[in-house]
């Protein structure tokens, strides 16, 4: 049987880079103009959730495998009504531009009536082996942990959004890069890069 989508694409953005025209214009160029495109938008809320949860007087815990611990029914309920409205705003900001090829999830799960938080990222591995690109857009400096979460992964690509200045590629125009102690350094010209933009894991 056909799929009736040429291509779907998934992408994930951190809750601190969602708000930024560099995320929203990121998801745009995507949607396209062309038709068969699907585009499913996994909207983060980490950094608001824990600002939420500080403000209503909660301690901020995560376990060893860096999944958010709640303990009362409050804490849960503060962190979905962040992540849907998360959800809410990014999808009337998509419709508003026109673009109708697009669902935006939040990261939780259920398993019958039981809301079931999961990390976003989890969230993207669970799913990674329905769509044609996968791009996980976060700040400059996390790129090389998500290179790390997503080293498995070789269809997934890393986007760093700098929000507080201009994007750029190095000079050679080659967006292939590597970490070298504590710098990003070009792998053609060898040039130290100021702003990293992505990462192909399992290069």
């Amino acid at each position: 049987m056909k799929d009736i989508f040429e291509k779907k694409i998934l992408i994930k953005g951190s809750g601190d880079i969602t708000d930024s025209k560099q995320f929203f214009d990121f998801v745009i160029e995507k949607a396209g103009t062309t038709f068969g495109k699907y585009l499913v938008v996994i909207c983060g809320g980490g950094t608001k959730i824990s600002a939420a949860l500080k403000k209503a007087g909660y301690t901020i815990e995560f376990d060893s495998m860096n999944r958010r611990v709640l303990h009362s029914l409050e804490e849960r309920a503060i962190m979905e009504s962040v992540l849907i409205h998360e959800q809410t705003e990014l999808l009337n900001k998509f419709v508003k531009a026109g673009i109708v090829n697009v669902s935006v999830i939040p990261p939780l799960l259920h398993a019958g009536s039981v809301m079931c938080p999961i990390n976003g990222d989890d969230l993207v591995k669970a799913c990674s082996l329905g769509f044609d690109e996968i791009y996980i857009l976060t700040k400059p400096e996390r790129v090389m942990s998500k290179h790390y979460v997503f080293s498995g992964y070789p269809n997934i690509k890393i986007v760093g959004i700098d929000t507080g200045e201009p994007i750029s590629f190095c000079s050679c125009k080659i967006p292939k890069k590597y970490w070298a102690g504590d710098k990003y350094i070009c792998r053609v010209c060898s040039k130290i890069i100021q702003n990293p933009i992505i990462f192909y894991p399992g290069e």
